[in-house]
């Protein structure tokens, strides 16, 4: 890899960054040559590497853990005698315009080191997160990354989206490689994940490139001497100790919910808060009795969720979807009702695991296991009512629909006598407006009160002589839509799409596949404009073009199972819908 500038022309002259690099050969992967190399660099004339850093949507807790680098050089040693800090909004002196104009002029002159933190939001055209006025975080990757020797991606948010891409994402933000994607650009990047990122991490990465190397990287762009291939738990010192069911307790934590048998990075030998240069620092996550939390992977948060499982102090399931007693699950729905008085959903299910599986009403949450009911239950006040169906899905594999009763308190009193008739006369998504539009009426109006089930109440429009509800859904509807009435009766009818643009984008979604072992989701669709036009999975994220396989891609491990339909969305206008397939 060509970088635009040399160690051989360098001039660096802090002696104690060089101890500290010659003290950590061994986790810097240096040989004595290349340890040789590196001083003569430090010795050399020459200017340091010009640094760009740009900070998108996140917290900016990259560059404070920065700020507390000390093992291989202070902060201040390593913005004013290692690299040439051309602008970081963060710690700069300068402001406004000359904070700006300091970008642009180190930009024109190309060459420099890109680091970026945080994630790049692609949604409203970027306008969610912007760096100076008319500068997106979007627009500038697109205009700082063809000039830069080498990208670092510092955190997770910017290596792989993060925090800020973890569902629903309705920034759909992304990470710094996607977004090259996104913009058909191509550069060289190096991934330094973490939330937050160890300024070690950063650092050696630093002290390699200036020693002329490529740091050698993972099938996720990570340095491997920073991110092994082996998994933290082989290594963790709690590996072999008795495993623990409850926070607080001494041991292994593998049982509550820790990541460290899927998590690569050398947190439990480098250690945060290092008191001295070259010293290691003096905890870590698991060293603290909490458990590790997966933060260096690419599908945090959502893949690594959720953070801690509740065990029974006698131990539990496997929370990887082992079968404990062998053979297969069988789980029944005892219960669907919705409530319509009290706007109040109750499920309850048996299992043939229980009560070591783990049941979850789709779209809604965890059941609790009633011992004393010998049953699961889950009860909640959901925004708006089901619609005609809930699935409940198992932490072992099974997984069962059953349809939804809807009761009322006052008796389903029918004012009018008979039984009541439901017309939905209009169920329309503009998609130029993203504006969902359902107009009914009932044979018991205006004593009825009709809601759309997933969105919320219809108003009663008495000069129209109809119910109405309009609003801009987070998400384009399904296939669907649902009109239930406090009255106990419902419909269903298909949705029409309608589109401004006459030759709007046509999109097929291929499979929309759920596997409940592995809790991943995967989409995949085409488009009649692919590879121009750019899909999303509403709720999710954006698809990634596999020009190899001529369809578009998305995988995503959820925090929790996805509704029973997902809507695939076109920026040139198109949209489809799909019902999820659950897979065991």
């Amino acid at each position: 890899v060509a970088i635009g500038w040399r160690a051989e022309k360098m001039k660096i002259t802090r002696r104690d960054f060089l101890r500290a690099s010659a003290a950590m050969s061994g986790a810097l992967a240096l040989r004595a040559a290349g340890l040789m190399k590196l001083q003569e660099a430090l010795a050399a004339e020459g200017a340091a590497p010009p640094v760009i850093w740009l900070q998108g949507q996140g917290c900016t807790g990259c560059s404070v853990s920065l700020l507390n680098s000390i093992h291989y050089t202070t902060i201040d040693d390593l913005l004013i005698n290692t690299v040439d800090m051309k602008f970081n909004s963060t710690v700069m002196a300068a402001a406004g315009d000359l904070a700006v104009e300091a970008a642009e002029v180190a930009r024109n002159a190309g060459g420099y080191v890109l680091i970026i933190e945080g994630a790049i939001p692609s949604g409203a055209n970027g306008e969610y997160c912007h760096l100076w006025e008319g500068m997106t975080m979007m627009n500038a990757i697109e205009a700082f990354a063809p000039g830069a020797s080498v990208i670092l991606s510092v955190g997770t948010c910017a290596a792989y989206g993060g925090l800020s891409a973890g569902s629903p994402n309705p920034t759909e933000a992304m990470g710094v490689d996607d977004a090259l994607n996104h913009l058909g650009l191509s550069a060289t990047v190096i991934n330094i994940p973490g939330c937050p990122v160890h300024p070690d991490w950063l650092v050696g990465t630093v002290a390699a490139l200036l020693n002329g190397q490529m740091p050698e990287l993972d099938e996720h762009g990570r340095p491997i001497d920073f991110f092994p291939k082996k998994e933290i738990h082989e290594d963790c010192p709690l590996k072999d100790e008795d495993k623990v069911h409850q926070l607080g307790e001494q041991g292994c934590l593998k049982e509550i919910g820790c990541k460290g048998p899927d998590t690569h990075a050398d947190c439990h030998i480098r250690e945060w808060n290092s008191p001295a240069s070259g010293e290691h620092g003096v905890n870590w996550c698991i060293g603290a009795s909490s458990p590790c939390i997966g933060c260096t992977e690419p599908d945090f948060p959502d893949g690594m969720s959720p953070f801690y499982e509740l065990r029974d102090s006698g131990g539990g399931g496997d929370p990887g979807g082992g079968d404990p007693g062998g053979g297969d699950e069988t789980i029944t729905i005892r219960k669907a009702e919705y409530r319509a008085d009290r706007q109040e959903l109750k499920v309850e299910a048996n299992s043939s695991k229980q009560p070591d599986a783990k049941l979850t009403v789709v779209g809604y949450g965890e059941m609790t296991w009633k011992a004393d009911k010998n049953k699961y239950e889950y009860k909640a006040k959901p925004v708006a009512a089901p619609g005609e169906t809930v699935t409940v899905v198992s932490s072992f594999g099974g997984s069962v629909t059953t349809k939804v009763t809807y009761q009322n308190v006052d008796g389903g009193g029918d004012p009018g006598g008979g039984v009541e008739t439901i017309m939905i006369r209009k169920a329309e998504y503009r998609a130029d407006k993203q504006e969902l539009k359902v107009e009914a009426t009932s044979s018991n109006q205006p004593e009825a009160k009709l809601t759309v089930a997933g969105y919320g109440a219809m108003i009663w429009k008495a000069d129209k002589n109809k119910y109405e509800y309009k609003a801009k859904p987070v998400a384009s509807p399904g296939e669907t839509v649902t009109v239930i009435s406090s009255l106990g009766s419902l419909v269903t009818v298909e949705v029409t799409y309608k589109n401004v643009d006459s030759g709007a984008d046509i999109i097929t979604i291929r499979k929309a596949e759920y596997r409940v072992n592995e809790k991943e989701l995967r989409v995949e669709a085409t488009s009649s404009k692919q590879p121009d036009a750019k899909l999303t999975v509403e709720g999710y994220g954006v698809m990634t073009w596999k020009a190899d396989k001529n369809k578009y891609e998305y995988r995503i491990k959820p925090i929790s199972a996805p509704e029973s339909s997902i809507v695939v969305k076109s920026g040139l206008g198109g949209v489809a819908a799909k019902s999820v397939y659950c897979k065991d």
